[in-house]
Formats: structure tokens, sequence, C-alpha cells
């Protein structure tokens, strides 16, 4: 409920209420943060991988709607703004709708950027080019791991195109979501073990060895590589590791 105190503030997703004695530049950087916010959506949906749509919700508001993988992402912008501006609540105000649950579940997103001139509308920018990136696993904030766990499920498998047992599979399950998660060191430690296994156990030469590596090394960064190769967990590993994978 708003009382006598509050004004209203016309903006490109609707009508604002703030307190009439709102600190001018407090009130321009959010609405400066919403108009960025408005013309990212318009250049998002000039894209045929976009996923986001401007909805509305039960209560008449205009709300930014995810289209994408896993439970749809809600955002409303103008609640947060207010519930920061008016009551000092510095969460975004998102909802996560799942066909398995009758009502959205409210998800809790405080933001990063504290401070009086830190417009909270910086960061549903950074949240609407979050989920157009496919929501990264490292980036993600754990209230919204379902989403990005939706779309670790999607990546296209590392597994080299060559002969693999059941064994061989399990292991290289590891090995991709180690290199999804960007935990470079482990994933190369396992990349070290299946490689000394294959040679010694299956007496796979150096060069076919290396083959069945060079996927999986090629997305891992040179520079993440390097650094294992000089402390490496096993010393050996650098026989297998220690070369440049085909791009």
């Amino acid at each position: 409920m708003y009382c006598s105190c509050v004004r209203s503030v016309s903006t490109v997703f609707g009508c604002l209420r703030v307190p009439k004695d709102i600190d001018r530049e407090v009130l321009d950087a959010e609405l400066k943060g919403l108009n960025l916010l408005h013309s990212i959506l318009w250049q998002l949906n000039q894209d045929e991988a976009n996923v986001w749509v401007m909805d509305i919700n039960p209560s008449g508001r205009l709300i930014l709607r995810t289209t994408d993988k896993g439970p749809a992402v809600e955002v409303d912008p103008l609640s947060t703004i207010e519930n920061r501006l008016n009551w000092g609540n510095e969460h975004l105000v998102v909802h996560l709708r799942d066909p398995e649950f009758h009502e959205p579940q409210e998800v809790c997103i405080i933001r990063h950027r504290l401070g009086p001139h830190c417009a909270v509308s910086d960061d549903m920018v950074s949240l609407i080019l979050l989920g157009q990136s496919r929501w990264p696993f490292n980036e993600t904030p754990p209230t919204l791991e379902m989403k990005a766990l939706a779309f670790l499920s999607t990546k296209p498998s590392l597994q080299p195109p060559l002969p693999m047992s059941v064994l061989d599979r399990e292991h290289f399950e590891t090995i991709n979501t180690l290199i999804l998660l960007e935990d470079w060191r482990s994933a190369l430690e396992e990349l070290g073990a299946y490689a000394r296994r294959g040679f010694v156990c299956k007496g796979w030469t150096v060069e076919l060895t290396r083959e069945y590596l060079e996927r999986p090394l090629s997305m891992i960064p040179p520079g993440a590589r390097q650094r294992y190769l000089r402390n490496p967990t096993e010393p050996t590993d650098r026989n297998f590791l220690e070369f440049a994978p085909v791009e």
C-alpha cells in the first residue's frame, strides 16, 4: 500500500511510484538505468536467439520473462525499484515459474552495486545479459542454479569420436562437467589420470592417447594448461598434456 507521501513518475515500463522527497540524483540514476534496460531489450528483440520477452503479470504490471530452457525467470523492473526507493529493500523482484508448481516461486537475489547513487536497474541489466548468455554456471546466482543446470545438460559433448568403453564414457562425463564448470585444474588432473590408465592398462601409444585428449584439451584455455603443467599432480601428465591440440 502506498501513502500520500508517494508520487508517480512516468517511465518506459509504466508508472513508477516513489517518495515525494526522493533525491533527484538517485531517481535520475534509476530512470537512466530503466532506459538502458529498455534499449537492450529492444536490441535483443532483433536477434533470433533472444530469450527475453515483455509480459503483463496478474497485477497489470510490465515484467520480463524468459522463453528458454528450464523454468521461466520473471523480472519485475518497477517493483524492484519501488522496493528499494520506498523501503530500502535491496533485492531484485524475481520469480521462477515452473509447470510443476501452481504459483511462481520467489527467488532471493540481492543486488551487488550497493550505494546511494548506484541504480538497482543496472543489476537488472546484468541479469538480462546473464540470461542471454545461457546462464553460465559460475556466474549465475545460486538461487537460479536450476537454470544453469538446465543448460549444462544441453552443452555439446566433449567426448572424442573414438571407440569408448562404459568406464571411459563415465570418466569423460566427469571431465565434461569439470570443464563446463571451468574447474580447469581438476579437469586436467582427470585427463592425466585417464591418459595414464589408457597408456598403462590398455597399451595405447602416446599418439593414440593424445587423440583421445584432443577435443577436451581444446576447450581448456592454454594459460590454464600451462599453469598446470608447471606443477602437475602427477609429473608424467606432461607426456600426454604438453602438446597443442588441433583447433
